[in-house]
């Protein structure tokens, strides 16, 4: 299993995407026979559905995947991982990080 980091982003960073965009980038990159920025996903990951303790996390890959994500409070010390779990390509990747901190700043990466 490769890990791979992603750019820092905390969980209370609120995302602004509407779904006529996310739909138009989708639609795009599962069209095309190239792609722009990652060549293993479709989609950069999304965070989404935020609550005071957690937090659901979306991407979408071309192909299938074994994905599971650390997390923690400080960047680079990951405490904490959720269940591994695969996904088929082509199909949503949703994770939901949860028994959070309220208004904590966390730290994560994807592990795939």
């Amino acid at each position: 299993m490769k890990k791979t980091l992603l750019p820092l982003i905390t969980f209370l960073f609120l995302i602004s995407f509407t779904h006529e965009k996310l739909n138009a980038v989708l639609e795009k990159n599962m069209n095309s026979t190239s792609v722009e920025s990652d060549s293993i996903f479709i989609a950069t990951e999304l965070l989404g559905r935020p609550t005071d303790k957690s937090v659901t996390i979306n991407a979408l890959a071309y192909d299938d995947l074994e994905v599971y994500f650390e997390y923690g409070a400080e960047p680079s010390n990951y405490t904490n991982q959720t269940d591994v779990k695969q996904f088929p390509g082509r199909e949503p990747i949703e994770l939901i990080i949860d028994k959070l901190s309220p208004n904590t700043r966390y730290y994560y990466w994807m592990c795939y």
